[in-house]
């Protein structure tokens, strides 16, 4: 009976050896061939620096990848810093990308920029941009690495939506669109060498003039958060607390720009109080537009993005607060950092073309005025 019995043990060995494989098989095919293990190579570049390399990062969506150029201060005082950013970063995503970047990187400045909660990416989805939400959730999720955080992320966009389980599946492994869309994508594997760090060029051509004139300064007048927005600030203000508990220095950051609405204005008001109130420290640079020298029809793509020649005025401003509020280390003749050095050339050349470009727009639109 025993011997009998032994086939039997054997085959089911067999049977359950061939099933892991063929599970390992296809879970190998699904990493390669769906959304598992890929990205928008153009974001969160943070990615492909080498591991706790950063002395500072800045945090933020769109008009804060145009508006710091990390090699620039690189050049002057040899801080080691990088953009991570996404087009259209919700409110809640900031937190995820925050704890994205700890996972590799332990920056002793965190300088997070609050034009998330001034627009109201989040909430305004339904309101004024309903046709691209399904590109904006894109935007976030697709420029995080695959892991429980990213799960994480995709859960609580899908929960606030009113989304199920069907949306979140497709926003983890949708294979069909990966392959209609692989030029845009790239995989982490294949980590991509970023000059830039993580600031991005929008041409002053294309962009959108505006009105300073029908913009607002400020407003005394307070427009608090409510709901999901102010759910969305509490759990960014502890994630906040918990990297200040770890030794980190945080800023949150108002950017040199106008506000479209009283509205907009009045969140900032209300923003600096509650920032005020439970003692975090904050760079109001709306209040220094002029001090920068920014000049609305040169230095910007449209109200909300800097061209390549008001990034270099936002940069030192941000920069000048940066020197002037911590002391970070320069390590320009640090061997461990000599591939900033050797960067430094070729980055010189790349913003050499940007500011080229966005100069000959700007002198064509001052010969037109003529």
């Amino acid at each position: 009976m025993e011997s009998e019995k032994r086939p039997w043990a054997a085959l089911r060995t067999g049977i359950l050896l061939h099933i892991l494989a063929g599970g390992l098989l296809f879970f190998l095919l699904l990493v390669q061939l769906s959304y598992i293990h890929r990205g928008y190579d153009r974001m969160m570049r943070f990615y492909g620096l080498p591991k706790q390399s950063l002395d500072a990062v800045v945090v933020g969506t769109s008009s804060t990848f145009t508006s710091y150029m990390p090699m620039e201060v690189w050049n002057e005082d040899g801080i080691a810093s990088a953009v991570a950013a996404t087009n259209m970063q919700f409110e809640g995503t900031l937190v995820h990308t925050i704890r994205e970047i700890r996972k590799y990187q332990t920056p002793k400045v965190w300088i997070i920029d609050l034009m998330p909660f001034i627009r109201g990416h989040y909430a305004g989805q339904e309101a004024w941009n309903g046709g691209d939400r399904n590109l904006n959730i894109r935007y976030n999720v697709d420029s995080m690495r695959w892991s429980k955080n990213r799960m994480d992320l995709i859960h609580e966009i899908c929960s606030d939506y009113g989304l199920g389980l069907r949306d979140e599946i497709y926003y983890n492994f949708d294979l069909a669109r990966y392959h209609m869309t692989k030029a845009e994508l790239s995989r982490f594997g294949n980590a991509v060498r970023d000059l830039n760090y993580g600031y991005q060029h929008l041409q002053k051509e294309g962009g959108e003039p505006f009105d300073v004139s029908v913009m607002t300064e400020g407003t005394e007048k307070e427009t608090p958060l409510e709901g999901t927005e102010r759910k969305n600030l509490d759990g960014l203000l502890t994630e906040a607390a918990l990297l200040k508990q770890s030794g980190a220095e945080v800023v949150f950051l108002f950017q040199p720009f106008w506000f479209e609405t009283e509205e907009e204005a009045g969140r900032k008001t209300w923003l600096c109080r509650i920032l005020s109130e439970q003692g975090f420290r904050f760079w109001d640079l709306t209040l220094e537009k002029e001090a920068a020298g920014l000049i609305p029809d040169e230095d910007f793509r449209d109200f909300l993005h800097f061209d390549s020649l008001g990034s270099m005025k936002s940069t030192r401003l941000i920069s000048s607060h940066l020197k002037q509020d911590f002391s970070l280390p320069d390590h320009r003749q640090d061997p461990d950092y000599a591939s900033w050095n050797a960067d430094y050339p070729q980055w010189a050349e790349l913003r050499g073309g940007y500011l080229n470009v966005d100069t000959a727009a700007v002198t064509a639109l001052r010969q037109q005025s003529q």
